[in-house]
């Protein structure tokens, strides 16, 4: 089977196949290009959420540190 590929209008690197009537992206460097960004995205994104979790993680350890400070205060101020 031969594949009969036509250019599709105003496009430098869009083609329609005859047979299937799928268009077809032969620019390479186009997509390539995609992926770069794609998995940057993705990296940003991964490194947002291991952010958030930080940030929560820090956040549960101020409430902490806070709650042992007032427990302490309140001793020493009943001690003395």
């Amino acid at each position: 089977m031969s594949e009969k590929l036509r250019k599709i209008k105003d496009s430098a690197s869009l083609f329609r196949d005859d047979s299937t009537s799928a268009v077809i992206n032969k620019d390479g460097s186009g997509y390539e290009s995609y992926i770069r960004t794609y998995e940057k995205l993705k990296n940003h994104q991964k490194e947002f959420e291991e952010l958030k979790d930080d940030v929560k993680s820090l956040s549960s350890d101020i409430s902490e540190i806070k709650s042992l400070l007032s427990t302490l205060i309140r001793r020493e101020h009943n001690g003395n």
